[in-house]
């Protein structure tokens, strides 16, 4: 399966390189999705989009039509997977000065089994965060782990998601939105400030993410008030500041 992914995009090269095409599609089918959602950043983003597409003819976009579909159809048939991952190393264009180097599906899934308790997130709403998303496989493997052991995380967990690559941030949303995950992608530096840098609205964020974030708010303040201490600072006040819910 991931060798179709690769053969396609190999066989387009030559105007351009493998990783220009591949950011190029993955900068498109990003856009296209936050776009349809994210109206109030829509604008700046559609002129980014044309930029792309414009460098491409009807039959070279027909083809990043296609594999977006496809992707959609193989994460339908197994969830269980980090397709856009495997893609980026098989083409060998990650950054080995950068060690991108990405945790094997079957890792992250062993990692999440062992950590997830259901009691942990029955009706209670959650915050997953990963600092160093990559292209998003450990999230992925934990919402898969939640689903089966009953946790509903579309409408109980919001995930956050964070890398300083802008490419492999976009592929983590476009993982986490065809899979209906609540949840923002920030592209920055994690170490340096978490509300520094672009981000990217999942389409469950508008679905159920807002009302995660808003019961989370209020579990937080409850437990507060019950401890009796005058103020306090949470570490999401800073996500609802970003996603306009505020504090």
């Amino acid at each position: 399966m991931i060798k179709e992914y690769v053969n396609t995009i190999e066989r387009m090269c030559g105007k351009y390189s493998a990783w220009q095409i591949w950011n190029d599609f993955i900068s498109v089918c990003a856009i296209a999705i936050v776009n349809a959602c994210d109206l109030a950043r829509a604008p700046e983003r559609e002129e980014r989009y044309l930029q792309i597409v414009g460098k491409y003819d009807k039959k070279e976009l027909e083809i990043f039509y296609k594999l977006l579909a496809k992707l959609v159809a193989d994460l339908e048939k197994c969830a269980r997977q980090n397709i856009l991952g495997e893609v980026y190393h098989a083409l060998s264009i990650n950054s080995k000065v950068n060690a991108q180097y990405f945790t094997p599906y079957n890792v992250s899934e062993m990692m999440a089994r062992m950590t997830i308790e259901p009691i942990d997130f029955k009706d209670e709403p959650q915050i997953v965060s990963e600092p160093t998303c990559g292209s998003g496989v450990n999230l992925i493997a934990i919402a898969n782990i939640m689903r089966e052991k009953g946790v509903n995380y579309q409408r109980n967990v919001y995930f956050v998601a964070q890398d300083i690559d802008s490419l492999v941030a976009k592929m983590c949303y476009i993982q986490m939105s065809l899979l209906g995950m609540p949840g923002i992608v920030i592209v920055g530096d994690t170490l340096s400030s978490p509300m520094k840098g672009d981000y990217w609205l999942t389409p469950f964020h508008f679905i159920f993410g807002t009302s995660i974030l808003q019961r989370h708010k209020k579990k937080q303040k409850q437990e507060t008030e019950s401890q009796q201490k005058e103020s306090v600072v949470h570490d999401s006040d800073w996500l609802l500041e970003l996603v306009g819910i505020g504090r």
